[in-house]
C-alpha cells in the first residue's frame, strides 16, 4: 500500500498552492488513476467534491458515495480505495499540516462537518478563486478561508445536542423536495412548533425555512454538474416554483450562479 506525501493524490492535480497551515489543490481523478489501489495520506485532509461520481471502500470496509456537494475528511495514514468510478471526479483538497492537531479536529468536529457540507459550500467557492487567482494576498485568505470552515460551527457544536436533532434531520433529507413545514416537522417530533421554532437557530445557525433552501441547493449541485438538464428543469426537481427563485437562493447560498458552477465543475 501505498502512503502519499504531503500534496499528492491518487488524481492529477490540477492546481496547488502552500500557505503556512495549508495545502490546499484541485484534482482530478480518472479511470486512469485507479491502478494506485488501496492507499494513504501522509497529512489528514478534506476532500469537496464539485463534480463527478465514485465509490470508495475504507478500512472499515463499507462503501462510501462520493457525489457533487459531499465534503470527506481522511485522517493521517487512513486507507482507502475507489472501487467504481462511473463519472471522473472533480475536487478542490484541504490538506492540514502537521495533520490538523493544532485545530483540535475531533471527531464531533468532523462529523459535523461531513453531514453538513451545504453550510460550506461558498467557502469552498471562494477557495477555488483563490487558487485561480495568483497575488501577494493569496495565501492570508486562503488561510482565512481554511479557519472559517474549520471554526464556522464553533458557537454551536459547544451545545449539548438535544434528541430531536437526528430524527429532524432524517426528515427533511427524506422529504426535501416536498411541500415542508416547521408545524408538520414538529408534529412528527412531537414537540411544540414554538419550541422548534425558538431552538433551531441555536443548533443550525440558520432558521427552518433557510436550512431547507440549502439542502435543496445542495441537491441542485449533482444535478449542474452531472447533467446537462436546463436551469428550469433543476429548479423544479430540486422543489424552487421558476427559476429566478433558484438562481437568486443558489447565488446566496454558493457564491455564484448556476452556470458558473456549471463551469467549476468541467474536468
Amino acid at each position: 500500500m501505498q502512503n502519499l506525501d504531503a500534496g499528492s493524490y491518487s488524481g492529477a492535480i490540477l492546481i496547488k498552492r502552500e500557505t503556512p497551515n495549508f495545502i490546499v489543490s484541485t484534482s482530478v481523478q480518472t479511470e486512469s488513476h485507479l491502478e494506485i489501489g488501496l492507499h494513504s495520506h501522509k497529512n489528514a485532509h478534506l476532500c469537496f467534491i464539485f463534480s463527478g461520481q465514485d465509490i470508495e471502500r475504507r478500512e472499515d470496509r463499507f462503501d462510501y458515495t462520493r457525489e457533487p456537494g459531499s465534503l470527506h475528511f481522511y485522517r493521517a495514514d487512513e486507507p482507502h480505495k475507489t472501487t467504481h468510478l462511473p463519472r471522473k471526479i472533480k475536487s478542490v483538497n484541504i490538506e492540514f499540516k502537521n495533520n490538523g492537531q493544532d485545530y483540535l479536529l475531533s471527531e464531533e468536529r468532523i462529523q459535523s462537518l461531513e453531514r453538513e457540507p451545504y453550510l460550506y459550500i461558498s467557502i469552498f467557492l471562494s477557495l477555488l478563486e483563490e487558487l485561480e487567482y495568483y497575488d501577494n494576498l493569496m495565501d492570508e485568505s486562503i488561510e482565512a478561508n481554511c479557519l472559517e470552515l474549520i471554526y464556522a460551527r464553533e458557537l454551536f457544536a459547544s451545545k449539548k445536542t438535544p434528541d430531536w436533532i437526528s430524527p429532524l434531520r432524517d426528515i427533511v433529507n427524506e422529504k426535501w423536495n416536498q411541500t415542508l413545514s416547521l408545524s408538520v416537522v414538529a408534529y412528527e417530533l412531537n414537540i411544540h412548533p414554538v419550541t422548534l421554532s425558538r431552538e433551531f437557530k441555536l443548533y443550525f445557525g440558520c432558521n427552518f425555512s433557510e436550512y431547507l433552501r440549502r439542502i435543496r441547493i445542495m441537491n441542485s449541485l449533482k444535478l449542474l454538474a452531472n447533467s446537462s438538464l436546463s436551469l428550469t428543469q433543476v429548479s423544479y426537481l430540486v422543489g424552487f416554483y421558476d427559476q429566478s427563485h433558484f438562481i437568486r437562493n443558489f447565488r446566496k447560498y454558493v457564491g455564484c450562479l448556476p452556470k458558473a458552477f456549471r463551469n467549476y465543475s468541467k474536468c
